[in-house]
């Protein structure tokens, strides 16, 4: 993170868009304070504009609603808390789009999100290329969507900056009015082979002297009109190897072949679940258990009593969600394998589950949870949680 803050620091002509999860804005206020200072000096100068998400970075479109609003609203006051700003522009996990979360993020209080461009040309019933940005909405709830670019997300850091600022260059001569793409700042961080750590500085010097300019999403779509409306459907961008833009291969990046924003998408995140079994448990397992957290909230409301227990229990759960997040989007990480994560999952989603009071002494479940074809039995009282395997 410290290369692109100090970047836009020294940059008084750079304007961008950030996004830090709830855990890493938390690890920052307790680690790094004077980072936030910064980004906050920023945000106040206007110079910066704070992305809202899910609090636990989770995959909103596979949450109840319910725990999606909760999830958002909890990150905007997080916002609040560190920086002291007010976010209304999403960024979404993996890119993942859905037509409910515009359901979803209109009753959280969020204005816009980013969406793939091939997904926003497929939304449209006009030949013309994407540009600028759009209305959508669903079951009445209005949304701003600014199409991201697809090459120049996989590009950024791995093709050299004149390349970049090049093609920037040519869509700026083709008239077009705004491109947003986005910038990890995990591809920034010490590479064993490469350091990617001058990239983001380089690009902030380079566009010193240009013609594109940098604008706040937020400022984009109050100074700039919509280009028309797009119902883009369910999907995530396809998988761009990085590999194809790397700077030390010796054949130059296809450019022409991945610039194509009418490339059929990735899949939609129920594919994705579909696919993958592992993913689809998990992801079952957080819903069936935010159900019992409804009921137990209303119960500790009726008596006035063990809210703050339901309370360990929503946080537990909304870990739980990010856990998932993780499982849904293995072709995006490999973490399906990773047993420290899959580990991590569930014993956050059986924290959350032993936390709810329970209002009977012995509750038990009988549901396959390996995915073996074989039931288990879920087993709970007031002090523990067991699964017992019989087959085994």
């Amino acid at each position: 993170i410290r290369p692109a803050l100090d970047a836009l620091d020294l940059s008084q002509h750079l304007r961008a868009a950030v996004h830090l999860s709830g855990p890493t804005l938390g690890w920052a206020a307790q680690h790094d304070p004077a980072a936030l200072q910064v980004l906050s000096a920023l945000c106040e100068q206007q110079r910066v504009e704070m992305l809202v998400s899910g609090a636990e970075g989770p995959l909103l479109a596979t949450l109840p609603e319910r725990d999606a609003v909760a999830q958002v609203r909890r990150h905007l006051r997080q916002l609040h808390q560190h920086l002291g700003v007010k976010a209304t522009t999403c960024w979404l996990a993996a890119e993942a789009w859905d037509p409910q979360l515009s359901v979803i993020l209109h009753k959280a209080g969020v204005l816009a999100t980013f969406v793939d461009e091939g997904l926003v040309a497929l939304g449209r019933d006009r030949p013309d290329p994407v540009d600028g940005w759009y209305r959508t909405h669903t079951a009445g709830s209005p949304l701003a969507i600014l199409p991201l670019s697809r090459i120049l997300g996989a590009a950024a850091p791995f093709t050299a900056v004149d390349r970049v600022l090049a093609h920037l260059e040519r869509e700026a001569s083709a008239a077009r009015t705004l491109l947003s793409f986005a910038l990890p700042f995990s591809r920034l961080g010490d590479d064993p082979a490469h350091d990617f750590t001058a990239w983001w500085p380089a690009l902030a010097d380079a566009l010193k002297t240009s013609r594109v300019r940098t604008i706040l999403p937020g400022r984009a779509l109050r100074d700039l009109s919509p280009k028309g409306s797009a119902w883009p459907p369910a999907g995530t961008p396809p998988v761009l190897r990085a590999a194809l833009f790397a700077p030390w291969a010796d054949a130059p990046p296809a450019w022409s072949t991945l610039a194509d924003a009418s490339a059929p998408a990735g899949p939609s995140i129920d594919a994705l679940l579909a696919a993958e079994p592992v993913s689809a448990r998990l992801v079952a397992r957080t819903r069936r258990v935010s159900d019992q957290l409804v009921m137990a909230r209303r119960d500790a409301r009726k008596v006035r009593r063990d809210v703050a227990a339901v309370d360990a229990a929503t946080a537990a759960l909304q870990r739980a969600q990010s856990g998932a997040c993780l499982h849904a989007v293995a072709d995006m990480g490999g973490n399906l394998l990773d047993p420290a994560v899959r580990h991590a999952a569930w014993s956050a989603v059986d924290s959350a589950l032993n936390a709810i009071p329970l209002t009977v002494p012995l509750a038990h479940e009988v549901l396959d949870l390996d995915g073996d074809g074989h039931d288990e039995l879920e087993v709970r009282t007031r002090h523990l949680l067991a699964v017992v395997a019989p087959s085994r």
